[in-house]
């Protein structure tokens, strides 16, 4: 119940490993067999041996009886024997049997005496406490000898090695026969390595073995005699000394026991040694994380540990604060909380995040901990007879704790790394050349197919132009307007402005518009370019996971984008899904490594990754911020990978949390505004809610949405290719899907197969969820949100699941490429089955096919008017200038195509601008207009609509001063009209020059100013107050800390890091 806070990657893990499973039906036998078991197989040597009668034994025992048996056998195989063992029980599956006496008083007849086995039921939370519940019920029932003067205690994971353990230990007592703690040599369940050899006081106000846990024994520290603390399992203690210091309550729970034990044994003037040719396989089941707290087996065949280092840090401040004056306590208290950041930035360095955690809540830890360190200094106070200055021999300087952490670094580093011999290294090598190579020559093929795809639009945007569609809203807004709107509570996407969350994808165009250096207006050029390219990686990476065939990943890679082509979202400008299509396959790839679920290259092992996680959950956020409707996938698919995981299923707990802080405005206002309809923004984007970008009334299944895809009316052009090409992409899909439903019944990826279901039936829902709610509500009738998210992972999961189908695709590494026979034939040492690599590669045939057939879509996407265009429109240079002048300024932008539907836009910039598309003010007009409550904002909004609406209304009537005296007080500096080929803008044009207060400032062919006559145009415009009011607020700052940090923490763990014997070895 006790271990050292040195080390976490000891020589006893492969034992731990072995017996983790193996020892697993032990615990379940009765206490009574296991007992009589281990005295049958132990009958001759207790025949042969000589019984000490001044020598007890304890034995602490839980519920894990995993590993008694072999201590109990290796104690009753000694040469010389206690003549009492007391096997103190703390815990409650075998109760009943002690309880009924049925193993409580085992006579065992030796050499020269008898052997008492008692089995004594105590209730206790630490070793300390077991043993003396143990001796005080001994004592208070007459059943402990008065001859008994040393007590030997074990753990039941702490074996003796050898049968002259305790004759070893008798001798060395006889040798220091002032010793009052005598302890042995702790080394793993292998008996081969070491972890502590004894400890000295260490500066800081610690101990520390100066042994490397895990290291060779070589007998390099068998010099070693009078130290400082020693660990008490395996200990000889003088009996008056253990009454003495181990009375009353005792402070410490399961870590820290012995340090502190023996740190009043030698400040009350005893003597504590170390024997260190006496040796403990001690196990440490609960510092490995085996045994749970509680002292139940740990794992159960997930192989998952159960962390422990909470439980040690505690112990080891508990030690730290009882080991100086209470006076002390503040101004140490607060360099802890100082130094517990810059810990927790090292450790997320070092991937350890829960150990990072742990540092940064352990000084308020402390703090609720304070009455437990008060009563743990008392005891260190009472029994201190010896200045700590007296002890100096057994301290160690802060150079040889230097040098022991140079020692622990390397020793970790190395053990960290695989060592391959030079021949597995260069197959290694040439491996990854091969994939990296041919990757290189997919990402260049898609970059082509995305430049041909839409060449006239991208060659225009590179020369001036910027990308519009019926989806996709330009901007024309600097970089300091964008930052603004992503971060502030308060949108203009009613025209003049409502408190609002902001729009989640204006973060994402945020970081593009970066990669532009602050030119917004071209990152959604750049976005279409390398999307493609991007998405092929991504998906190429995920294929990984699951085949290490070079063939299928490419043209897996190569098909995923292509389906975005076939799906429209390149041809429409659908940024969000365009993003998303780059992000989503490389989270799940993330997620698969961090839980160590993924093909590595032979003689490579997967192993779960807290940087994987990190990357999975940045990955992840991307894709949430793009379309905030993932997240009911991930809720739908977190279960059934939390129930396949084999461990570190905690993960998947930590992958969402980036994407909650980016969302939490839009989570709050969800949850506030919940009643009003505000719930409806978790199906929408920042598309323009039109049936091109989205659905529409008409959307009543999911089927309908997908079987619209491979409709001849969805495409240009038409004949006979147009039908084969069609033929050939719902070929591809059901070939796709049947490839997705044989990876279910393959026994190798049949956890891997289940979790990609799982997500497709998320995306399942998401699709038939969005299709039926109402995003956006006109004269033309109703839109539905978009299934195409929903469609997007369904295809993920479905190429995902036939690349699982072809197999492993790992090339065998052998060290020779020929082999000889049993008949003396000569034939290659890797063996491949030729069925395995037909039907792979007409995998990959199919998966190409699938690619032409949907990138050849690209060229014919949709036949409707909303296909992207590039555009040169903006408004003329004097009403740019008059809105640059004063960020309070404002033009109206009016579209009269249409006499009796007039649509306009409140103008801040040259473009109507995608900052003003906020999916929170859009859900609450939908519920507006459906004759729902909304919040007071968005009321205001409302009614401001209705004002400016009005006043058009009557300016297209007639002449009317009053409606222009009406949009001027409301803020606008002027009316831009759109010129088209009807007769709406020529009659608005002519009606608003003959009323009063207004100025034709300039016509072009894309329309015509006019402005309004006001007397202080330099302070004339809306009101900025609450937009002030809402940029100052302290809930937007407290959101802005908690994302920066959040991003923060998940980057430094995000990063990847080499050891430095690794770089020595490179």
């Amino acid at each position: 119940m006790d271990g050292s806070m040195a080390g976490g990657n000891g020589g006893s893990q492969e034992a731990v490993r072995g017996m983790r499973d193996s020892g697993s039906e032990v615990g379940k036998a009765s206490l009574a067999d296991t007992v009589a078991e281990a005295v049958a197989q132990s009958e001759n040597s207790i025949r042969a041996a000589t019984v000490s009668t001044s020598l007890a034994a304890v034995v602490t025992l839980e519920d894990d009886l995993r590993y008694f048996p072999e201590t109990l056998v290796s104690l009753l195989r000694q040469t010389v024997l206690p003549s009492e063992i007391f096997l103190a029980y703390c815990g409650q599956v075998h109760i009943s049997h002690i309880a009924s006496g049925s193993c409580r008083n085992i006579m065992v007849p030796a050499h020269g005496g008898t052997v008492k086995i008692r089995v004594i039921p105590v209730k206790a939370g630490s070793f300390i406490a077991a043993v003396d519940g143990a001796l005080n019920y001994a004592r208070d029932n007459g059943i402990i000898s008065n001859r008994v003067r040393q007590l030997l205690l074990l753990h039941d994971d702490s074996r003796p090695v050898g049968e002259q353990y305790i004759e070893s230990l008798t001798e060395a007592q006889r040798n220091n026969p002032s010793a009052s703690v005598i302890g042995t040599k702790q080394m793993g369940w292998n008996g081969e390595t070491l972890h502590n050899a004894g400890y000295y006081a260490a500066p800081g106000h610690r101990v520390n073995s100066l042994v490397v846990d895990g290291e060779q024994d070589q007998e390099q520290y068998d010099s070693r005699s009078d130290v400082f603390a020693v660990s008490l399992s395996g200990a000889l203690v003088d009996m008056d000394v253990w009454l003495h210091a181990s009375d009353g309550n005792y402070p410490f729970g399961t870590f820290g026991q012995s340090r502190d034990f023996c740190r009043r044994v030698c400040l009350g003037g005893g003597r504590v040694i170390i024997a260190p040719q006496v040796k403990t396989a001690h196990l440490r089941a609960r510092f490995e994380g085996i045994r749970t707290q509680k002292g139940q087996p740990a794992g159960h065949g997930s192989g998952a540990p159960v962390p422990s280092y909470g439980a040690q840090a505690k112990a080891r401040d508990t030690y730290y604060y009882s080991d100086i004056s209470v006076i002390r306590w503040p101004l140490s208290w607060f360099w802890k909380w100082l130094g517990s950041f810059i810990l927790f930035a090292k450790l997320l360095g070092r991937k350890q995040v829960y150990q990072a955690c742990v540092e940064m809540c352990a000084p308020w830890r402390d703090l609720g901990n304070i009455f437990t360190m008060i009563s743990a200094r008392m005891r260190v106070a009472s029994h201190s007879r010896v200045s700590a200055r007296d002890l100096s021999l057994l301290s160690v300087s802060r150079d040889r704790v230097k040098s022991w952490n140079d020692r622990v670094r390397a020793f970790s580093d190395e053990g960290s790394n695989t060592v391959l011999d030079p021949l597995a290294k260069a197959h290694l090598r040439t491996r990854k050349c091969i994939r990296y190579t041919w990757a290189t020559i997919m990402a260049a093929v898609m970059l082509a197919v995305g430049l041909a795809v839409n060449f006239g639009i991208l060659r225009a945007a590179f020369t001036g132009s910027v990308l519009s569609s019926a989806s996709l809203t330009p901007s024309g807004a600097t970089l300091g307007q964008l930052a603004r709107s992503a971060t502030s509570y308060w949108s203009y996407a009613s025209g003049l402005g409502a408190h609002a969350a902001p729009t989640p994808f204006s973060l994402v165009l945020l970081i593009m518009s970066l990669v532009t250096l602050g030119h917004v207006e071209y990152a959604p050029t750049v976005i279409i370019l390398l999307t493609a390219p991007c998405a092929a990686l991504s998906f190429w990476a995920l294929a990984g996971t699951v085949t290490r065939s070079n063939a299928v990943r490419i043209t897996a890679g190569c098909a995923w984008a292509a389906g975005g082509m076939f799906m429209g979202f390149y041809s429409l400008g659908n940024l969000p899904l365009l993003v998303s299509s780059v992000f989503l396959p490389a989270s799940v790839a993330f997620t698969l490594k961090a839980l160590g679920m993924y093909r590595t290259e032979d003689p490579e092992r997967p192993a779960p990754s807290a940087q994987n996680g990190a990357c999975a959950a940045l990955c992840f956020m991307a894709a949430v911020l793009c379309e905030p409707q993932l997240m009911i996938v991930w809720a739908v698919s977190c279960a059934a990978f939390a129930l396949f995981a084999r461990s570190h299923k905690s993960y998947l707990l930590l992958i969402p949390i980036p994407a909650l802080a980016a969302l939490l405005p839009t989570v709050i206002d969800v949850i506030r505004y919940w009643d009003k309809g505000a719930w409806r923004q978790i199906f929408m984007d920042v598309n323009t809610a039109s049936p091109a970008a989205a659905g529409s009334s008409s959307a009543t299944s999911l089927l309908s949405q997908m079987s619209a895809l491979f409709s001849p009316g969805h495409f240009t052009g038409g004949g006979a290719v147009l039908a084969a090409v069609l033929w050939a992409a719902a070929v591809g899909f059901a070939v796709v899907a049947v490839l997705s439903v044989v990876s279910l019944f393959l026994p190798i990826v049949l956890r891997a197969s289940r979790m990609m279901w799982s997500l497709m039936l998320g995306g399942a829902l998401a699709a038939v969820l969005s299709s039926r709610v109402t995003i956006a509500v006109d004269a033309g009738g109703y839109s539905k949100g978009s299934v195409m998210p929903g469609l997007m992972v369904i295809l993920l999961g479905m190429l995902a699941c036939a690349c699982m189908a072809a197999g492993t695709g790992v090339k065998t590494f052998t060290a020779f490429s020929r082999r000889i026979t049993s008949e003396g034939t000569v034939e290659s040492a890797a063996v491949l089955n030729p069925a395995v690599l037909a039907g792979r590669g007409v995998i990959a045939v199919i998966l190409a096919l699938c690619s032409a057939a949907w990138a050849w879509s690209g060229f014919a996407a949709p036949a409707a008017p909303g296909r992207i265009a590039a555009s040169q429109n903006q408004l003329p240079a004097v009403v740019q200038d008059y809105l640059a002048s004063n960020p309070a300024r404002r033009v109206l932008a009016v579209d009269a195509s249409v006499a009796q539907d007039l649509t306009y836009h409140s103008m801040a910039t040259s473009r109507g601008d995608i900052l003003d598309i906020n999916p929170s003010i859009q859900a609450q007009s939908v519920s507006y207009r459906l004759g729902q409550k909304v919040s007071p904002s968005v009321q205001a909004a409302e009614d401001t609509g209705r004002k400016i609406s009005s006043a058009l209304s009557l300016l297209i009537a007639g002449a009317s001063s009053s409606a222009v005296d009406q949009l001027s007080s409301l803020g606008f500096g002027g009316i831009y009209i759109v010129h088209t080929a009807e007769d709406g803008s020529a009659q608005l044009i002519s009606h608003l020059i003959a009323s009063n207060g207004t100025e034709s400032v300039v016509s072009t062919a894309q329309g015509t100013y006019i402005r309004f006559s006001v007397d202080d145009t330099s302070t004339h415009g809306i009101s900025l107050s609450q937009e002030t009011r809402y940029s100052r607020s302290p809930w937007r700052y407290a959101w802005i800390a908690v994302m920066a940090v959040t991003l923060i923490i998940y980057c430094i763990v995000a990063f990847p890091r080499r050891n430095r014997y690794s770089q020595e070895q490179a």
